[in-house]
């Protein structure tokens, strides 16, 4: 039986949101942030002085439940993996904006992945509308990603980003649509020069594409945008069909 704690930001990060934030860090605001983050697991994710979408969105994270769905989706997630260890997630919001450049953090998220082992975030972006299906998705994701790193390690090439994140959206749903004639030979090709690869740049290129790479001044590897995610996730449907979720998570 999975072992899921689930700690709650969404409330906290609410009575944040309607303090005034005139005054910038001597603000009441800012102030109360600082105060509670030492003590609350995923709150220094969130960008306390994000304007009022900030709140409006949490507000929606919380009339869907985000919460319960996000920890429901995580047992169901280590119950099909076969995973007993124990998991720490929150879901946060994040807020774009002087603080957080959307696609650096999602790729320092998901590629560098700095958090402490055992504990994962389920990120949401401010201005967007919520759904329980994405919290779903981003919920199953997050955890398939924390058990690959307590299986596998952090020290991670190519081949293995692509194979954790392939049975992470195989397994929650796969938000990037099928796997194309081209995805299937750039990325195939990228991964024979460089699948052995554990530079953040060529792992990032390659997953995300080369708007990504061009972006952030990697080098660009051919691919198109989310071609990897495309191919990871279709390579990894074959070995779920062929030989289960936990022993694809494991190979």
């Amino acid at each position: 039986m999975a072992q899921i704690q689930l700690v709650p930001t969404l409330a906290t990060m609410a009575d944040i949101y309607r303090l005034p934030r005139e005054g910038g860090a001597a603000s009441f605001r800012f102030r109360r942030y600082v105060e509670l983050v030492p003590h609350h697991y995923g709150l220094v994710a969130y960008n306390p002085m994000a304007g009022p979408h900030a709140l409006e969105t949490t507000e929606q994270l919380r009339d869907i439940d985000a919460e319960a769905v996000a920890i429901d989706a995580a047992c169901e997630a280590a119950d099909a993996c076969d995973c007993a260890r124990p998991i720490t997630l929150a879901v946060v919001l994040c807020a774009p904006g002087g603080w957080t450049d959307r696609l650096a953090t999602e790729i320092e998220h998901r590629v560098a992945h700095p958090l402490a082992p055992g504990h994962g975030l389920v990120l949401h972006w401010s201005r967007e509308v919520p759904t329980v299906e994405q919290i779903r998705r981003e919920a199953i994701a997050e955890t398939i990603r924390v058990i690959a790193r307590g299986v596998h390690g952090t020290r991670e090439s190519v081949h293995r980003v692509l194979h954790r994140e392939g049975i992470a959206y195989a397994v929650g749903g796969n938000p990037y649509g099928p796997s194309t004639t081209d995805d299937r030979r750039a990325v195939g090709e990228a991964v024979e020069v460089l699948g052995s690869s554990e530079a953040l740049g060529d792992k990032a290129s390659i997953l995300y594409g080369d708007p990504a790479g061009a972006a952030l001044g990697w080098t660009q590897a051919g691919v198109a945008e989310h071609g990897g995610y495309r191919w990871a996730i279709a390579e990894a449907e074959r070995r779920i069909h062929d030989v289960g979720v936990p022993s694809a998570l494991r190979g």
